[in-house]
């Protein structure tokens, strides 16, 4: 039984479980430094990045790391020692006034977002680094509104329970202002557990909890 369910977990997975190509890292000794006005991403607008990359027997720093996000100021760094066929990576980031109406203009979300992110795992591919995946994200939501099209989307009975519990009074509005909203988890061993989860409208506001298995 264990072996079955084990199976089926794993062609359940959303990270790839390649191996990391960490024998590359072994063979190069490279020190850059990168500056790019704009760089072009299927969704999030990246300009005025500027990075320093090194690698030296084995181990890769991206340290500073400087950019704008959406137009929010960010910096943040990455480290990846190898450990045999597994990697130990470190990653912090900070991105403020994040302008969530210029990540997709399909989202239709309007509002200004603070970011932080510290996170820390061992693993020796993508999922495994999930898996192991241990720290704390924040994200915090000023004054916005959502298209109320982008919560229909989630169909059904829950898309209607999510209208009813964000604008109970105005059922016909085009969107919902949002006074603020945060978001936080905790992250032990590729379980991140809700530490924050608000959402505050002028009609209500709505308190969540919960937990997203990232193995």
């Amino acid at each position: 039984r264990q072996a079955r369910a084990d199976t089926s977990m794993g062609k359940n997975r959303i990270f790839p479980n390649d191996p990391l190509p960490l024998d590359i890292l072994k063979q190069v000794d490279v020190q850059v430094k990168f500056d790019a006005r704009e760089v072009q991403l299927p969704t999030v607008p990246l300009t005025n990045l500027s990075a320093e990359l090194s690698i030296n027997d084995g181990l890769l720093v991206l340290r500073p790391i400087t950019l704008k996000v959406a137009g929010g100021d960010a910096e943040g760094s990455v480290e990846m020692v190898p450990q045999g066929r597994a990697a130990t990576v470190k990653a912090v980031f900070k991105v403020n006034r994040m302008d969530l109406r210029l990540l997709s203009a399909d989202l239709k979300i309007e509002g200004k977002a603070d970011v932080d992110l510290d996170l820390l795992s061992r693993g020796p591919s993508i999922a495994g680094l999930m898996a192991g995946l241990n720290g704390r994200t924040v994200v915090v939501m000023g004054h916005g509104s959502v298209d109320n099209k982008n919560i229909q989307m989630l169909g059904g009975n829950l898309a209607s329970g999510m209208l009813k519990l964000l604008n109970p009074s105005s059922k016909a509005a085009n969107h919902t202002d949002i006074n603020c909203g945060v978001s936080g988890f905790d992250v032990k061993d590729g379980m991140a557990t809700v530490t924050a989860l608000v959402v505050d409208t002028p009609d209500m506001t709505v308190i969540g909890e919960g937990q997203v298995n990232l193995r």
